[in-house]
């Protein structure tokens, strides 16, 4: 599962390295989005790329997680005003 918290709308991309996935992108979400995705290729990389607008509340924290099993596998938190780079999150299931 992915998932972001923080404060303000961001743009999120996501996908999986399987031959039946593309990825997706999602514009504009709000805190607390998440996306369930059903994983069955063993050692598949899971990669989430955040994208938060540093001019929209840049004191506030955005974090992106992925979860496995319902367990966080990786979690980064930046400042909005931090995150001219994008923030990024990712699980490699070949590695559990």
């Amino acid at each position: 599962m992915y998932e972001v918290a923080g404060r303000g709308p961001v743009d999120v991309r996501y996908s999986i390295d399987d031959p039946n996935s593309d990825g997706e992108e999602a514009k504009a979400v709000p805190s607390g989005w998440t996306k369930s995705i059903e994983v069955s290729t063993p050692e598949t990389l899971m990669h989430m790329t955040v994208y938060a607008s540093a001019s929209e509340a840049p004191e506030e924290t955005v974090t992106c997680r992925v979860r496995l099993d319902g367990k966080v596998v990786d979690e980064k938190t930046l400042k909005r005003g931090e995150t001219s780079q994008a923030l990024q999150c990712e699980a490699d299931l070949s590695k559990r």
